[in-house]
């Protein structure tokens, strides 16, 4: 693959910012459904944010495969044996990785190979635990405001 093709790869990748676009009418979208379903103030922000962490999931997973892909020769693709996957059961390989690392689970069985993917992993590693500290005080917020 030269280098160009990659270049231009990772300029479609950076279109995905236009989805913070959404998140300017995310006040609007997240009142109708609130006012509509009678929920609490909190309960609406915990149900957009585990929204938000699932659409996350699906962008990290794509991303996921484009570093596996296209910048490493010895990536989790080659040295799992995925070369052979259908791309929907890629995609959901991916999926499965995402939502392990976010979790901090993280089974072991896919992995960073080169030292690109290793960063990507601390990265999603870091937002996973933001993401759950944040989800904990949500939780703790309903609970408190609910007695």
């Amino acid at each position: 693959m030269s280098k160009f093709s990659k270049l231009y790869k990772l300029i479609k990748i950076t279109r995905l910012v236009r989805l913070l676009k959404l998140m300017k009418n995310r006040g609007k979208v997240v009142k109708s459904v609130g006012s509509s379903m009678q929920l609490s103030e909190s309960f609406e922000r915990l149900a957009f944010f585990v929204a938000a962490l699932f659409m996350l999931s699906h962008i990290f997973g794509c991303i996921w495969i484009f570093i596996g892909r296209s910048f490493t020769e010895e990536g989790w693709i080659v040295s799992n044996n995925y070369n052979d996957l259908k791309p929907f059961s890629m995609y959901l390989t991916a999926l499965y990785f995402t939502f392990t690392t976010i979790s901090t689970v993280g089974y072991g069985d896919i992995s960073g190979g080169d030292i690109v993917e290793k960063w990507y992993c601390i990265l999603i590693l870091f937002i996973g635990v933001l993401s759950y500290s944040f989800i904990a005080g949500s939780i703790t917020s309903i609970i408190i405001n609910y007695e």
